[in-house]
């Protein structure tokens, strides 16, 4: 989404640059992350990653040129963020940080068919994020994930995939572009942008 000007009723409106945003955003979690884990709180909740980001948006609106930010509203999602102009952002986070946490396909599945029906709606940005600590992250672990593997073997990767979801016994091809990665501590950070392929 590109910053430009509109006029609205005889009003000059700046339109978000939500680009910006999440990587800002992106970089306040992972230092956050890094600090919690440094003073050996390890037992870091999905719940804790949803929150940060959350709370991020929510106290810049100013700066972004955000009306809101909310919480599980539109069949439950994450985090939306809603921006000047009509655009809204929409987030999906998975979190890896206590022992019993395991990647999962079908939770991925879950969050990632979420994100697919918000991205065929016109003005929306969709993004799926992983947190988690870095062993967690070992190739028997994210073999399903082409996308994840691809952040694993190499950080700088800009390489789209092509993830299949299964719709009620229809297969929809969903691209997953590689957005921001924070890997440099003893946890990882990545986003994708998840988007429809009609």
């Amino acid at each position: 989404m590109l910053t430009k000007r509109v006029n609205f009723n005889n009003q000059i409106m700046v339109k978000s640059n939500y680009t910006d945003a999440h990587k800002h955003m992106m970089r306040n979690v992972f230092l956050n992350v890094e600090l919690d884990l440094n003073d050996e709180v390890n037992e870091i909740a999905e719940y804790d990653i949803q929150y940060r980001i959350f709370q991020y948006f929510k106290i810049r609106q100013n700066r972004y040129n955000i009306i809101n930010a909310t919480r599980e509203q539109e069949n439950r999602t994450d985090i939306i963020v809603n921006l000047v102009g009509g655009e809204k952002a929409y987030i999906e986070a998975k979190s890896y940080f206590k022992e019993h946490e395991k990647i999962r396909k079908r939770d991925i599945d879950h969050d990632i068919k979420k994100l697919y029906l918000k991205a065929i709606t016109p003005n929306t940005c969709t993004y799926f994020i992983i947190a988690g600590l870095r062993e967690k992250f070992s190739l028997d672990q994210i073999e399903e994930f082409e996308f994840i593997k691809l952040k694993v073997e190499d950080k700088k990767s800009k390489k789209n995939s092509i993830y299949e979801i299964d719709f009620a016994g229809e297969t929809k091809s969903v691209t997953v572009r590689p957005s921001i990665c924070e890997s440099k501590g003893r946890s990882y950070l990545w986003s994708w942008e998840i988007i429809a392929i009609q």
